[in-house]
Formats: C-alpha cells, structure tokens, sequence
C-alpha cells in the first residue's frame, strides 16, 4: 500500500529511486523494498517523505479528506468497548 503510493508519487515527480533516497540517507535499494512491498519505510521518514512530495500525511495514506477524524473516533470506540469486555486493566 504505502510502497505502491511512494512509487506513484516518485514515478509523477520523475524522481528517481537513488534521488529520493539520497533525500532521505537511504540506500536506493530500501526505496526498491519499499515500493515492491517488501518493507516499509521507518516511521521517522513518514512525515519527510510527504513533505518532499507536497502532501500531507493523511494522503500519503491514501485516507479520504475528513475521514481522519472519523478514522479516529472509531479506533476510541474499539478501545472503550475492548476495555469494557475485557476489563481496565486491558489499558
């Protein structure tokens, strides 16, 4: 997914795998495992990599506009009720 999104974002800005790994002091061949989905970049690169391309971070995931909020509250709702059943010391 996320690899899939790099290589479509690289590939747009006719950048290519050494550029952006230089960009971000990676080898060229992370970015190769990265985009064939055989590893994923560290969370650290995440917010570099969307600002290298201009985007934000909710479309470097691909996530629709507005949903994050949505996204967010359901992930609470998930909590609360695995805290419910599975009792307070689940957190």
């Amino acid at each position: 997914m996320i690899g899939k999104k790099i290589r479509d974002l690289r590939k747009q800005n006719h950048v290519t795998q050494e550029q952006l790994a230089e960009v971000l002091s990676v080898s060229y061949q992370a970015v190769s495992k990265w985009e064939n989905d055989r590893s994923t970049p560290d969370i650290d690169l995440l917010p570099i990599i969307a600002k290298y391309f201009g985007i934000t971070m909710d479309e470097l995931f691909d996530y629709p506009s507005g949903e994050t909020g949505s996204c967010l509250c359901q992930i609470e709702e998930e909590l609360n009720e695995r805290k419910e059943t599975e009792g307070s010391d689940y957190l």
